[in-house]
């Protein structure tokens, strides 16, 4: 993981679950931009 995500994780209380699931969004996205890309390309 980068230094982002865990500077992120080390958050605590309310905010933590904030960035939690911004943490898990961003690699859903990253994610899915990576299989379109490959799909593009075959």
């Amino acid at each position: 993981m980068d230094a982002l995500t865990e500077s992120l994780k080390s958050a605590s209380g309310k905010d933590n679950s904030k960035y939690e699931y911004k943490t898990q969004r961003l690699a859903f996205e990253k994610e899915q931009a990576n299989l379109q890309l490959k799909h593009k390309a075959e």
